[in-house]
């Protein structure tokens, strides 16, 4: 059976909002009382509640699409070297133009998945040693 709940790990806004305007009212963060006393970002797929948690804080945010978009770029599919170039060879023989842009479209979304897993492996070393 699947949990309604999924966890992912705290962005740095997160932190940067606890660390610096905890007792403001923001226009996006609304508080609440802690419910897992455990620092990570939440969602709730049964409530559509989306939270986050911090040093013994929590916040409800009010864009429900982010978590589901994180999520989803983190389990989006990988293209191997060898569709890559596929891909090019046949931007390469100049296919029709709504072919074209859906190439385009698939070759720019890879990129930006790497990109993002990079930038969070590399935030990860690095709090790692930070930490030590």
């Amino acid at each position: 059976m699947k949990s309604d709940i999924s966890v992912l790990p705290l962005e740095f806004w997160m932190r940067h909002y606890v660390d610096t305007a905890w007792g403001r009212a923001e226009n996006d963060q609304v508080a609440m009382t802690p419910i897992f006393n455990r620092d990570g970002w939440y969602y709730n797929r049964r409530t559509k509640l989306e939270w986050y948690e911090y040093r013994g804080q929590a916040f409800i945010t009010r864009s429900q699409k982010s978590f589901v978009y994180e999520l989803a770029v983190l389990n989006a599919k990988i293209l191997t070297t060898r569709e890559v170039l596929a891909y090019k060879e046949v931007m390469n023989l100049r296919p029709p133009r709504d072919l074209a842009a859906k190439i385009k479209h698939i070759l720019y979304w890879d990129k930006l998945i790497k990109q993002f897993r990079a930038n969070a492996l590399s935030i990860k070393r690095f709090r790692m040693k930070r930490g030590k």
